[in-house]
């Protein structure tokens, strides 16, 4: 409807959430393309891969939840955006996070 102002809200994410970041994150992963990068690094039916990026939200590393801004909309998360330090939150962590999934075990939550 034009001309109608929609309410936005700026926050800090939650862990509740991370099934919309999850969501999110996996669209964004996918762009304009047939293909998500998530789905090739973790094969499987969308709802798979979506729930790996959910046990992701919740590691230390990265990828984790805190390290997000939501805009909501509606009272509903619309968008995000991730800021994190390379030194206390980057690619080895993301690594040692995903290291039980690759071996087909669940990750260990460390928030």
């Amino acid at each position: 409807m034009s001309g109608q102002i929609m309410k936005v809200l700026i926050r800090a994410a939650r862990f509740e959430d991370i099934g919309d970041i999850a969501e999110l994150v996996y669209l964004a992963g996918k762009s304009h393309m047939e293909t998500s990068i998530y789905d090739l690094m973790f094969p499987g039916s969308r709802d798979y891969q979506v729930e790996v990026l959910r046990e992701l939200l919740n590691v230390t590393h990265w990828f984790n939840y805190s390290l997000f801004l939501v805009a909501v909309v509606d009272g509903r998360v619309a968008s995000t955006l991730c800021g994190y330090s390379a030194c206390d939150t980057g690619m080895p962590r993301l690594k040692d996070a995903l290291a039980p999934r690759l071996a087909g075990a669940p990750m260990r939550h460390r928030y």
